[in-house]
């Protein structure tokens, strides 16, 4: 296979490991009735799969006071992340980290695209996070709404 063509289907499969892992994300707030930290566990696991070198990649996932980690979680000088924004406020960030340096580290270890998936990741996030709010928002409001009609009904 021509040089060319090799580095062709290197980048395709690597936007093919971005995508599946943006899908990934996406598809754990389809899962009816689990908790903000199940999705968030789950998303952060997802990260390192996607990223060039994964075998020596983590993640981290910090938001609202709590942390979520992937596997061999490690924080070293490789270090990139994304802050986690909702409604104009930082609420929380993702990083990743590389374990040791990579083989092609002249300047940043990751690739242009992994920082554009990032900043995805991110905004995915911040959607998951504001949908979450406004699901407990509106069963709070139903449960005011029910109790207060029992009342009106019993006076």
């Amino acid at each position: 296979m021509p040089l060319r063509a090799l580095a062709s289907a290197n980048q395709l499969a690597e936007r093919i490991k971005e995508l599946n892992c943006l899908y990934g994300i996406s598809n754990l707030f389809e899962n009816q009735d689990v908790t903000l930290p199940w999705i968030m566990q789950r998303a952060v696991e997802l990260i390192p799969a996607a990223l060039q070198y994964p075998e020596n990649a983590c993640a981290r996932l910090r938001l609202d006071g709590k942390e979520y980690t992937s596997a061999k979680f490690k924080p070293t000088r490789w270090r990139q992340n994304t802050k986690i924004i909702l409604n104009d406020t930082h609420i929380g960030d993702v990083e990743v980290y590389y374990l040791q340096a990579t083989p092609d580290a002249d300047g940043s270890p990751f690739l242009e695209e992994e920082e554009r998936l990032l900043r995805a990741i991110g905004e995915r996030l911040s959607k998951v996070l504001w949908l979450k709010r406004s699901e407990e928002a509106l069963r709070e409001s139903e449960e005011r709404y029910r109790v207060l009609t029992e009342q009106v009904a019993e006076g």
